[in-house]
């Protein structure tokens, strides 16, 4: 299995197995993904901090300059699970880091709740 299909699918002793015998936690796959981005994105806590303990980079983007951190994001805020994020900047994520468009997880965050907002109130919805 693909280490970064492991991790996204939150396959512990899979991932255990391969850093155990010195596999790289920032290994790329396609678009410059890594196992902590993949674990990350996919709300996989315990999988976040193996791959930590093992000297993956917190910071570490695609591609497209989006880090661990910015993926977590999508997870706390389909979830409301903050543990994710909190891990990442205990480890050192830089929260005004800016992907290759210029976009900070602050940005992204205040674009993704203003479209919820104003959907809702199109709708008229109360408090």
């Amino acid at each position: 299995m693909d280490i970064v299909a492991a991790a996204a699918a939150g396959d512990v002793a899979t991932v255990t197995a391969y850093l155990e015998r010195g596999g790289d936690p920032d290994v790329r796959a396609d678009r410059g993904w890594t196992p902590l981005i993949a674990a990350a994105r996919n709300g996989h806590a315990r999988m976040v901090d193996l791959l930590l303990a093992h000297g993956a980079s917190p910071d570490l983007p695609n591609h497209n300059g989006t880090t661990p951190l910015m993926f977590a994001k999508t997870h706390a805020f389909g979830s409301g699970d903050l543990g994710i994020m909190e891990r990442l900047v205990a480890a050192g994520a830089d929260v005004n880091r800016r992907d290759n468009a210029g976009l900070t997880i602050l940005h992204y965050t205040e674009t993704r709740a203003e479209k919820l907002v104003n959907f809702l109130r199109d709708l008229d919805a109360v408090r």
